[in-house]
């Protein structure tokens, strides 16, 4: 049996935003960056996503089949979308039409909800369903999960809201000396399968691609190649993830990054023993190989940078607490203006930028508007107070 290489890319932008003060408390209540969001969503349309999305379009109609990827889009990056770049959901939707771009669900905000509240998980789940089925036509049985959050636990949370996978991290936290081009099963629910990534290839094209070691393999991608395996292996599929920046933000046209990407793409569509599958087929067509348990939650870097988020640091408890905390008043209204904000309040990057690790990371497609972890965090709960007052649970 020839062997599956799964090509996963995510789409995830938040919602910027502003400098909120504390005596904008009870105010105003406008909390976002229009300026930051309108130019930063422009700015990817025109260098990456809408390039990208071409090139794979053209890429669809000349394998005919041969060719499959797998997409996340967030809910927060639609709506930016909708606002400042709408062609981008057109060339998303001409990708849908295709038949074999498979559309992965998640949370909608890109939430960690799943580490901390149950309820929140479900309300953000079945939002981006509902925005997945009525913008792209598909209702999503694959699951990505922001930062590759995973735990048996939520690997079972996420099975009971109808989901057959998730995507998960190759990590050493995750695998330990397995393989991680196999297909495995969740520790609680067995049936319920964990898509683990090649950590390696898919941090080689988003991070190494530029090296000077790359010189030769980016003007023929023969030598990245052999290292999906050989022919006879036992190895089932191949899961190569990294943020659809990849293509002219993390690596620049001028790079070569596209011609690359098309001839790679080319290469594993009329092979011999390699093949393209999305995630849902990929699920049906191997079994198991284990089970595969991770009792603690763990995310991508986890255990190697303070900005993971499973246990978080004494700032990204107390935010995570306190607007998670706020759930049941939300879920029971989702009328009204303060439920849009909580949804958008919960993007991961919001914790995120209340770590210092993430003030060593240049990241141009996600920038940090703090200066410090402290700011980032009384920025956010000067919000949450807001919100508080708005709803009638907070002091005057």
């Amino acid at each position: 049996m020839r062997k599956s290489v799964n090509l996963i890319f995510a789409v995830h932008q938040p919602f910027r935003l502003r400098r909120y003060r504390f005596f904008d408390i009870g105010n105003d209540h406008y909390y976002y960056d229009d300026y930051a969001n309108q130019n930063i969503t422009e700015w990817l349309a025109r260098k990456s996503y809408l390039p990208a999305a071409s090139m794979l379009l053209r890429l669809l109609a000349r394998h005919r089949g041969n060719f499959k990827l797998a997409l996340f889009v967030s809910g927060t990056a639609v709506e930016l979308f909708k606002k400042y770049a709408p062609p981008v959901i057109e060339a998303f939707k001409k990708l849908a039409d295709t038949g074999n771009v498979e559309f992965m669900g998640g949370t909608w905000s890109n939430s960690p909800a799943a580490l901390l509240n149950e309820e929140a998980f479900t309300d953000q789940v079945n939002r981006h369903k509902q925005l997945m089925e009525t913008c792209f036509g598909q209702s999503p049985v694959s699951f990505f999960s922001p930062e590759m959050l995973y735990s048996d636990d939520i690997g079972e949370m996420i099975r009971r809201h109808g989901f057959r996978s998730v995507v998960v991290e190759g990590s050493a936290q995750v695998l330990g000396w397995r393989n991680a081009d196999m297909l495995y099963g969740n520790a609680v629910s067995p049936t319920f399968k964990l898509l683990v990534t090649n950590r390696e290839l898919g941090n080689d094209l988003t991070f190494r691609f530029a090296g000077d070691e790359w010189a030769g393999i980016r003007t023929h991608p023969g030598g990245f190649l052999m290292r999906f395996g050989s022919e006879g292996s036992e190895e089932q599929v191949v899961n190569v993830y990294s943020d659809l920046e990849l293509m002219g933000v993390h690596q620049t046209a001028e790079s070569g990054i596209f011609t690359f990407m098309e001839s790679l793409i080319g290469e594993i569509a009329d092979h011999n023993y390699l093949k393209f599958s999305t995630p849902y087929e990929a699920i049906q067509q191997y079994p198991p190989a284990s089970i595969l348990s991770v009792p603690n939650p763990v995310a991508r870097n986890s255990g190697e940078a303070e900005s993971s988020l499973p246990g978080g640091n004494e700032l990204q408890r107390e935010a995570m607490a306190k607007i998670f905390g706020m759930s049941r008043q939300f879920t029971a209204n989702k009328e009204s203006d303060v439920y849009e904000d909580w949804c958008r309040l919960q993007s991961t990057d919001h914790f995120l930028y209340m770590s210092s690790a993430y003030y060593e990371k240049d990241i141009p497609h996600r920038p940090n508007p703090f200066n410090t972890p402290h700011e980032a965090f009384i920025n956010f709960m000067n919000i949450v107070a807001d919100m508080k007052l708005r709803t009638g649970t907070g002091s005057s």
